[in-house]
């Protein structure tokens, strides 16, 4: 017998009323519980989509600053290297001029 029909509605026997009771929650918690779950997954689902989104943003910067950096470590280690090249040539000048003068 189906469960929502005329004569399932008109039926007051005990065993059908009981299955008709079981029969109208378990279809009224799907009513409310599908649209709450789906709204749930949307919600999760674009939460991690952005999250993968931004972590991909902050991979990107984070590369960008690290490129950054490492730019300006090598510009100041070529300053340092033609800082002591150029201490290094004036003392030799230095000793040379000494030198001469003894």
């Amino acid at each position: 017998m189906a469960i929502f029909t005329d004569s399932a509605l008109q039926d007051k026997s005990e065993k059908n009323q009981a299955q008709l009771a079981t029969s109208m929650e378990t279809s009224g918690n799907s009513a409310t519980s599908d649209p709450v779950t789906g709204t749930n997954k949307q919600i999760t689902d674009q939460a991690a989509q952005a999250k993968t989104e931004g972590d991909s943003k902050a991979a990107g910067a984070k590369g960008a600053v690290t490129d950054a950096g490492n730019d300006v470590s090598t510009a100041q280690n070529q300053d340092e290297e033609e800082n002591q090249q150029m201490l290094s040539e004036e003392n030799s000048e230095d000793i040379k001029s000494d030198e001469a003068d003894d």
